[in-house]
């Protein structure tokens, strides 16, 4: 009779990965459902995984092999292959993988559908991908950068010296958050910008392609970016706080040439100064605000991007200055297209707005075709050319949602229209 097959190289590489996952004692399961292939790993035998993967017997790889890819040995020690086996790679067809090894091309294929924490963490736990998924670029929706703290897609890492009594520690508290794990280790000693230095290198380095991320924020310092210095990042929209050109020429050296033009540029927080003439800004196609001090005007700052798609969220906000904004762009009129949006909360000030700009601009018609928000339905249409006119009108932010929670109960926007 002949020997069992051994075990699917594929199936071992997911149970170890989930059972060393699992193992930390201050780990917390939800209740979410699991996956078909998650079902079977619950049933199954747990293996001994006391002796790391890299110490378990690997067979050498022959140096006739007649496939331009190579292959990986990921032999199951509970499972002894057949002689058959054992045999020389260019003994067998060049479709056909040896037992308990898989093909260069096949793991690459398995990482690029992963997603970026679960491809980390198998790399970290078996060190014989460890090149092939550093190769493979890494698409991830989501990075962020908040000082100690790391957000990859839906996994938050974060570095932190708190002690909730207040009294002083003497390690680092390092905790790794997703869906479905909680895990918290305790590091001796150290340095927290040293320690998240040393995440990025663990995480990123080694990576010979541009890592591609929708979207990337960073609210670090300039001074304090940890990131190594090979890494490299193509984007389609960036975060940066108010010290706009320093933020910008610390992270420029990390961004891929070919990010630019930026989708969206996001520009948060407090607003302490006011150049914003960088050449990623001006470039972007679109340029979101968010400014929480209540003494700077944003006005005269938008009338300077050369951007046609602006929105401003500010605390500083006077109906005023939209209507000399407004007076500008008639004044000085922008290509049919542009359309500049401001956040506003509320309802009086939008009335404000809408009844200076009937009494204040001459030649104001109401468009009866389209409509504005039920609150404020008028669409008013100001000649600008011949072959141009501008619209001012209102919306309603009912459930609109960012990342970061920047939102209005209303938008008062202005659109240059063609004729």
């Amino acid at each position: 009779m002949s020997s069992p097959p051994p075990a699917s190289p594929l199936s071992r590489i997911l149970k170890i990965s989930s059972l060393e996952f699992d193992s930390s004692s201050e780990s917390s399961e939800s209740s979410e459902p699991l996956m078909p292939w998650e079902e079977s790993l619950e049933s199954s035998e747990p293996s001994d995984l006391s002796e790391p993967l890299e110490h378990s017997e690997l067979s050498e790889p022959s140096p006739a092999h007649s496939s331009n890819s190579r292959c990986f040995d990921l032999t199951n020690p509970d499972t002894v292959a057949p002689p058959s086996l054992s045999t020389s790679v260019a003994e067998l067809p060049s479709n056909a993988p040896e037992g308990g090894r898989l093909a260069e091309n096949l793991v690459t294929a398995i990482i690029q559908h992963m997603k970026t924490d679960i491809r980390m963490h198998l790399a970290q736990q078996i060190p014989a991908i460890r090149d092939i998924e550093a190769s493979v670029p890494i698409n991830s929706n989501r990075l962020c950068l908040d000082g100690y703290t790391l957000i990859v897609d839906e996994t938050i890492y974060t570095l932190d010296t708190h002690d909730p009594c207040g009294a002083p520690i003497g390690y680092i508290n390092f905790a790794m958050k997703s869906k479905r794990h909680i895990k918290i280790e305790r590091i001796q000693g150290g340095d927290e910008h040293e320690a998240m230095v040393f995440l990025m290198n663990k995480l990123f380095g080694k990576r010979p392609q541009p890592m591609n991320i929708g979207y990337l924020g960073i609210e670090n310092k300039p001074e304090v970016l940890p990131f190594p210095e090979h890494l490299r990042f193509l984007i389609d929209d960036l975060k940066i706080n108010h010290n706009a050109e320093e933020s910008l020429n610390a992270i420029s050296p990390f961004l891929d040439p070919h990010s630019f033009p930026l989708d969206t540029i996001l520009i948060t927080g407090t607003r302490t100064k006011g150049k914003y003439n960088h050449k990623i800004i001006q470039s972007a196609r679109n340029i979101e605000i968010v400014d929480f001090s209540s003494y700077c005007s944003w006005m005269t700052a938008v009338q300077e991007f050369h951007c046609n798609q602006v929105h401003v969220q500010a605390n500083m906000f006077r109906p005023a200055d939209f209507i000399k904004l407004m007076e500008a762009l008639i004044r000085c009129p922008r290509e049919a297209g542009t359309f500049i949006s401001a956040g506003v909360d509320k309802y009086e000030t939008v009335e404000r707005i809408m009844v200076k700009a009937k009494e204040n601009v001459p030649m104001v018609n109401v468009d009866e075709e389209f409509k504005g928000c039920p609150d404020f339905p008028d669409v008013l249409l100001i000649p600008v050319t011949k072959d141009k006119q501008l619209a001012l009108y209102a919306t309603h932010n009912l459930g609109r949602y960012t990342y970061d929670g920047h939102f209005s109960t209303y938008d008062v926007n202005l659109c240059v229209l063609s004729i």
